[in-house]
């Protein structure tokens, strides 16, 4: 029913608002002193100024992809226009607000010295990027689950995983960024927390798509057509034709790889010693291992919006058997 230029869109879109997010937080959450101290603010520098842009160039290949979709971009600007205050409206402007604020705070970071009133924009910047990046992960969900006449996406649970799912996509693209960078050997202890909180996302993104399986299979939220709708949608992502993307790219490689790699990266007690034995060698390989979990939260993160696009199917379609 849609593209690949949606999907393209879901993806790149949440993952955007996912890296916003992650990096406003870690912003927030950093201690001011630190931050804004001679010594320390090059550190800081290094790690959000990149984290930001790569945000900002994330959003904006999802609104391309959007725009060439639609056709021609007035069209775009039409859903921010609009007159009737709706969730894509509401959606439409958290996702241009959210590029531009990834974009100013990129900016913001970059610069090595800043006065007192510049900083103060700063952190209120940062604070208004939380929400637009909020409600940009909720509106790729919501997106779909707009689409009444698709019983799979009428499913409550939607908009929940692709928020989970952006959150895990955002914080695996900001820790890309930070090992290209090299600021993740710096803040190696605060990407190892990111690693426990991640592989928490990614038990919570499972248990989600289970229900939302769950619930497709027994018919979903309706009855009649629209019921056996949900059943085919789920048959074609557990034994169907999209059985081995679901099972071997999201489930084995963006769900479960990522969970055992999280959990042994969050559990390596960085920074590493200067002097280690045999016993130690893992942990000289953690930021490889970081890098192949982030690269498969990137992949799940694509196969999942691909798998529900894909398995989205109509009740008349279902009535005539066409999968």
């Amino acid at each position: 029913m849609f593209s690949s230029l949606v999907t393209c869109y879901l993806f790149l879109g949440g993952t955007g608002a996912g890296a916003c997010f992650i990096a406003s937080m870690l912003a927030k959450l950093s201690p001011r002193g630190l931050r804004e101290s001679a010594g320390e603010a090059r550190s800081y520098q290094r790690l959000l100024a990149p984290s930001f842009a790569a945000a900002f160039a994330l959003l904006a290949l999802g609104v391309l992809c959007l725009m060439v979709d639609l056709g021609r971009a007035d069209r775009l600007l039409l859903l921010v226009t609009s007159p009737t205050l709706v969730h894509i409206t509401v959606g439409a402007y958290a996702l241009l607000f959210t590029l531009a604020l990834s974009a100013a705070l990129a900016l913001l970071w970059r610069r090595a010295r800043l006065g007192a009133s510049a900083r103060a924009l700063r952190s209120a910047l940062e604070a208004v990027s939380l929400v637009t990046a909020g409600v940009t992960m909720a509106y790729t969900g919501l997106l779909l689950q707009a689409q009444a006449a698709v019983p799979l996406w009428a499913s409550p649970w939607l908009p929940v995983l692709f928020v989970l799912s952006s959150l895990s996509c955002g914080a695996a693209a900001t820790l890309v960024t930070a090992q290209f960078t090299g600021a993740a050997r710096t803040f190696s202890r605060v990407f190892a927390r990111m690693a426990s909180v991640d592989a928490v996302l990614i038990l919570l993104e499972a248990a989600v798509l289970t229900a939302l399986l769950a619930t497709a299979s027994r018919g979903g939220v309706l009855d009649g057509q629209s019921a056996l709708a949900a059943q085919t949608s789920a048959e074609m992502l557990t034994g169907g034709a999209l059985s081995e993307v679901f099972w071997g790219v999201l489930v084995a490689a963006g769900l479960v790889a990522p969970f055992v790699l999280d959990v042994v990266v969050a559990l390596s007690r960085p920074p590493w010693p200067a002097r280690y034995s045999a016993a130690d060698a893992l942990r000289v390989q953690l930021p490889g291992i970081s890098l192949v979990a982030a690269a498969c939260v990137l992949a799940g993160g694509a196969a999942l919006r691909f798998c529900m696009v894909e398995a989205g199917i109509h009740p008349i379609v279902s009535t005539l058997g066409v999968m």
